[in-house]
């Protein structure tokens, strides 16, 4: 099942407090992407 194209083995999810259009997922090698407004952001934010 894919609900998020663009991701490479996500292995975590976390949000911010004070934000519901965020999400941060880390991948399984490190890269933390930020899904924002429902789509994932154009680089990596780590």
């Amino acid at each position: 099942l894919n609900l998020v194209k663009g991701l490479h083995k996500p292995v975590y999810l976390t949000a911010p407090e004070n934000n519901s259009d965020t999400l941060y997922i880390v991948e399984q090698h490190g890269v933390v992407q930020s899904f924002i407004n429902g789509e994932v952001a154009s680089s990596p934010l780590l």
